[in-house]
């Protein structure tokens, strides 16, 4: 009696551990359910938490996007590009990033993170093109201008920098265009013509 309880003791473990691993489609198959995502590499400084942590957002988050059956998924494909972008896996974050662009060109966000990607990459250009971009389709926001910029001058192309400021202007509201905004423009000429 006690082999047998003993038994079916080890089988009930077994068998929970064997269920609890896997799921049935509907064609009562066996599918393992996906491994929990340990080849990001921890970032240098961050915490063992942080760590466990942002690997569980993604999991989650890609749980979501794969379970969404109605409409497009846009906060979790942001929010897996961010997380991404937080543990340096720069692939996914522009693949997502990418995702949303493919069904709002001008979404802010995507546009935005995807330039600070390609800026972390190296590709200036391709970061450079973003924010210009953001600067012409959001004409009263100064950060995607001030980020157009100063890459700008990195590159060494004051000139160009100038024509997008001068495109901004012409693009900015009249009715907004008070003594703050004239000094803001006039600080942005000097930060592009200054020869550092």
């Amino acid at each position: 009696m006690k082999r047998n309880l003993k038994y079916f003791l080890v089988s009930f473990i077994i068998f929970s551990l064997f269920t609890a691993c896997t799921k049935v489609d509907t064609d009562n198959t066996s599918v393992p359910e996906p491994p929990i995502q340990t080849e990001l590499p921890k970032p240098e400084g961050m915490s063992d938490a942080q760590y466990q942590n942002e690997l569980r957002i993604i999991r989650e988050t890609k749980a979501t996007i794969e379970t969404t059956t109605e409409g497009f998924p846009y906060q979790a494909y942001l929010d897996l590009g961010l997380h991404s972008e937080t543990m340096q896996d720069y692939a996914t974050a522009e693949e997502c990033y990418q995702k949303v662009l493919e069904t709002d060109e001008t979404n802010y966000f995507a546009l935005n993170n995807l330039a600070v990607v390609y800026e972390r990459l190296g590709e200036k250009q391709k970061a450079l093109e973003l924010y210009a971009k953001l600067s012409d389709a959001y004409a009263e926001s100064w950060e995607p201008l001030s980020d157009a910029l100063r890459l700008f001058k990195e590159l060494d192309r004051a000139e160009d920098g100038t024509k997008v400021l001068e495109h901004f202007i012409q693009n900015y509201p009249e009715e907004k265009r008070d003594a703050d905004f004239q000094k803001l423009i006039s600080e942005k000429f000097k930060y592009l013509n200054d020869k550092e």
